[in-house]
């Protein structure tokens, strides 16, 4: 009787929060709830729309300006520079309430009202024009200032450094290639030709390299706030990084048309404004990785950026622009085919094209066609993911085509109506002949060169410009 009770009881459920083993109910540890994670919002969930938008463009009247660069100047104006001199600029509306003329310089800095600038000139201090302590510089790449120090990258004369008031040379970080140099509190960041260099400068005299890492192309402009850094390198568009325990460590590319050259950090680091001569453009960097959110063209070519609190101004080359990030994204449409005022030149003998369209958004781009009578093909719609590209397959008359409407959910381009236009010449035509001035290398006196002398030659056609 009484086995059977004991095997009553082991058939018996166990109570909650009791488990049975080997026929005994033993109790169960109690899990511990895991705390919810905090939850930040992805910049994927920002409201759709226009990320960037321009609140003002002003038309530099003041001389002839080429403004190539910008920085803080005080609470309420940025200072722009270039082949002209030094403006002035109120950063809410653009108004140049100072001119300085007949100095050309590329680079500037400043702090507290005191701006020092850099160029093919002398470095010196501004608004005064004064050079700094004299040091025989081939030329300067840029120039930084912070507290009582002034940094100037000098490609292989290195970074020479000077007291902020320029009276001082203090000291020299020997580099292969300096071209841009960033100070912050007794530490600078220097890029070296490929790599990107952090020193300590409590003795500027005797600096101490404290770690360095290889970029992903030739840098130009740093941007360090914080623990965050951002350098601009060209084609591969604005490099982030952050400074972790005193080691340079890369969180990603933040890349967008063009060549970036030039580029900012907001103030609170977690966002970035880049320059890339055909676009303005703004990344999340706060993250794991950086990521694109929007583009505005200039309004003739974005040569630099200072960014402020949700806001970047523009040195856009003979005009001052003052853009607004907004909080909204969208797909990007780029047409890489495609020159200012929507003009596209095409082969006059041709019969068909391939558009080409790219999404350098953040979020998925759908585009169709509209196309006029003589012209046939795929109209779509298609869509692109983002940082992705396809093309549309037009034939007929496309030279004579007057005119081809893409539709598209890019918030700032929802229709561009494209221009054909024959060029003067199409690929393997017999172009009109030429005659420019030339010269042979190891001689470099000019003389005329004719290209009908040339026919059947490979001709290599170089520009440059005077600055």
């Amino acid at each position: 009787m009484r086995l059977l009770l004991l095997l009553s009881a082991c058939q018996t459920p166990c109570s909650e929060g009791f488990a049975k083993a080997d026929g005994v109910c033993y109790p169960i540890a109690s899990e511990q709830e895991e705390p919810e994670e905090e939850v930040i919002p992805s910049v994927l969930d920002l409201p759709y729309g226009d990320g960037i938008t321009t609140f003002y463009q002003e038309s530099i009247t003041q001389g002839f300006y080429e403004v190539m660069d910008a920085s803080d100047f005080d609470e309420t104006q940025v200072i722009m520079i270039g082949q002209g001199g030094a403006l002035l600029v109120d950063r809410d509306s653009g108004a140049v309430s100072q001119a300085w003329d007949g100095v050309r310089l590329l680079k500037v800095d400043a702090q507290d009202g005191i701006a020092v600038g850099a160029g093919s000139e002398q470095p010196m201090l501004l608004p005064e024009f004064r050079p700094l302590q004299a040091w025989n510089l081939d030329r300067a790449e840029d120039i930084a200032i912070y507290d009582d120090l002034i940094a100037v990258a000098a490609r292989t004369q290195g970074v020479q450094l000077f007291n902020a008031a320029g009276t001082n040379r203090l000291g020299n970080i020997a580099t292969d290639d300096a071209w841009a140099v960033e100070l912050q509190g007794t530490r600078a960041l220097v890029i070296d030709d490929r790599d990107l260099e952090f020193w300590e400068l409590s003795d500027p005299a005797n600096p101490v390299l404290v770690d360095s890492v290889k970029l992903a192309g030739e840098g130009r402009d740093i941007s360090w706030v914080g623990d965050r850094v951002a350098v601009a390198v060209g084609g591969w568009g604005g490099q982030v990084l952050n400074i972790e325990s005193d080691t340079l460590v890369s969180a990603g590319l933040a890349i967008m048309p063009g060549s970036v050259l030039n580029l900012s950090l907001e103030p609170n680091g977690e966002w970035l404004w880049l320059a890339s001569w055909e676009a303005v453009g703004v990344a999340w960097v706060g993250g794991e990785e950086p990521i694109v959110v929007a583009h505005e063209p200039p309004g003739q070519s974005a040569m630099a950026v200072i960014a402020g609190e949700g806001r970047g101004y523009i040195a856009d080359w003979m005009t001052l622009t003052g853009m607004d990030r907004t909080g909204l994204t969208s797909g990007e449409l780029h047409l890489s085919q495609v020159h200012a005022g929507d003009i596209l030149m095409v082969d006059p003998r041709a019969e068909s094209l391939e558009l080409e369209v790219t999404n350098w958004g953040p979020a998925p781009l759908e585009i169709s066609l509209e196309l006029p009578s003589g012209l046939s093909g795929d109209v779509g719609p298609i869509t692109l993911a983002p940082n992705s590209s396809d093309s549309f397959s037009l034939t007929g008359a496309i030279v004579d085509a007057p005119g081809v409407r893409l539709f598209t959910d890019d918030a700032d381009e929802e229709m561009v109506e494209l221009d054909f236009r024959a060029s003067a010449t199409g690929v393997g035509s017999t172009h009109p002949e030429i005659s420019l001035q030339g010269f042979e290398w190891p001689d470099g006196g000019l003389q005329p060169y004719n290209s009908g002398d040339h026919a059947g030659e490979v001709l290599f056609l170089a520009y440059w410009t005077s600055w």
